[in-house]
């Protein structure tokens, strides 16, 4: 399948039939090389012949002479999705396994494996390739992208902000990519992504789709995987990301009197708080470290009514009622969002006692408006309640109602299925979180 598949992107780089015949062949090819690709990455192959699809499906693209600039419309634009949507398949051979993606001592003490020998060159030839695609593509690609959005909204999709973010999130998982991120940061300020970024997340509220704030989502979801990069995650700061974030209009929808949780109208919002803003916050103290604790206190203590609602979500005495089925019920963004809220707190308060030895005033690092006494209290209790936790918790997504359907991995976790057992997880982890922050 392989053979085949670079056999029709071959023909494609260097065909030279007439418009009206190419533009078929090369739509039907690519299309062939797209469903032969998937079915060799459905069956996990790492062969050599798979790992060669690469770097001649990346001539093929850059001789194909179509970018998200050029191509607004018509056939040029399929075939360039096509390519790419191909190309983030091509990468997936080259992604660690979980067992050597992790450091060499790992959160939970195990040594990894390294990499063998074989993988480490195979990786190494194929690093520029990966560097070219994250500059021409993804930095270059967003900014098109968010710029067509901006001027002509009626011609851009979703799908195609959808397929960036997972073209730079494989590129980043591909082991000694890392090594290079002075070169990413570079090739992602030249093209001011992040300004891009922010500015699609500050347009969210005007480019919302029936008032579903989708492109917010999209633009966080790539500043986090942007961040995951440390040297990138120091670039954003330097940027002022948060201050850019914070002055969107979007936020002030977390400064209303109830905030925003689970279960209202809009869950998008509240997805944007729990799998955006918070992570990224982390993110940034994990890669800048004491330096910004002080500004991501300030930036979370914008927000005092969606703190005090996260508190209030886990008061045990609250019950379903009549008229508001969901009163103390229980989900899996909410227990995220406690576990992300609980680490935050916990490192503020660690960069604060450290004070001068790390650099900063402790005075300057300010106490998370969070009730962490209270939510500690109420997430001891829901976990050693565990059957009136399992009636409470209640799938928000159509993912979470599959993982209702689906077996807990762990037989000794007690949860009766996936979706209790990740809510116990995040509830535990941030309970581990709250009794170091007490302990202190």
């Amino acid at each position: 399948m392989a053979r085949v598949i670079c056999d029709c992107l071959n023909s494609n780089a260097r065909s030279t039939l007439p418009e009206n015949i190419f533009n078929r062949l090369v739509q039907i090819r690519a299309d062939l090389a797209f469903i032969l690709m998937q079915r060799l990455v459905e069956a996990k192959s790492k062969e050599p012949e798979v790992k060669a699809v690469l770097p001649i499906l990346w001539n093929t693209i850059r001789k194909c002479g179509s970018n998200f600039e050029l191509s607004s419309t018509g056939n040029d634009l399929d075939y360039y999705r096509c390519l790419l949507k191909t190309l983030f398949l091509a990468m997936q051979p080259y992604i660690a396994p979980p067992q050597q993606a992790k450091p060499a001592a790992s959160r939970d003490g195990v040594t990894s494996t390294p990499p063998k020998q074989s993988d480490r060159v195979n990786v190494s030839e194929s690093c520029h390739i990966i560097l070219e695609i994250l500059g021409i593509v993804v930095a270059q690609g967003f900014r098109s992208l968010a710029t067509r959005l901006h001027d002509h909204p009626e011609r851009s999709s979703t799908t195609d902000f959808v397929l960036l973010t997972a073209i730079l999130q494989t590129a980043i998982r591909i082991p000694e990519v890392d090594k290079l991120q002075s070169q990413v940061v570079i090739q992602f300020a030249e093209n001011k992504t992040a300004r891009y970024a922010t500015t699609l997340f500050s347009w969210a509220d005007q480019l919302a789709i029936s008032r579903d704030p989708v492109y917010g989502e999209l633009s966080i979801l790539f500043l986090l995987e942007l961040s995951s990069m440390p040297l990138m995650a120091e670039h954003l700061a330097v940027e002022g990301v948060l201050s850019q974030l914070s002055n969107a209009n979007i936020v002030n929808r977390f400064r209303h009197p109830n905030g925003i949780g689970s279960f209202d109208e809009n869950p998008r919002l509240y997805t944007i708080w729990t799998r955006g803003l918070l992570p990224l916050c982390l993110n940034l103290l994990d890669a800048v470290g004491a330096a910004i604790a002080g500004e991501i206190a300030a930036f979370l203590n914008q927000f005092p009514n969606q703190l005090a609602r996260s508190a209030d979500s886990f008061d045990s005495k609250r019950a379903p009622t009549p008229t508001d089925p969901t009163s103390g019920c229980q989900t899996l963004g909410a227990a995220s969002e406690a576990h992300s809220l609980a680490l935050i707190s916990l490192i503020l308060d660690n960069f604060r006692a450290a004070g001068a030895s790390m650099g900063v005033v402790p005075t300057e690092i300010s106490q998370l408006q969070w009730d962490r006494g209270q939510v500690k209290e109420d997430v001891e209790g829901w976990l050693q309640g565990r059957r009136l936790l399992r009636e409470r918790i209640i799938p928000v997504t159509e993912r979470e109602v599959e993982l209702v359907r689906q077996e807990a991995l762990d037989t000794r976790s007690g949860a009766e299925n996936r979706l209790e057992e990740k809510v116990v997880t995040e509830l535990a982890a941030a309970l581990r979180c709250l009794g170091n922050a007490n302990d202190q």
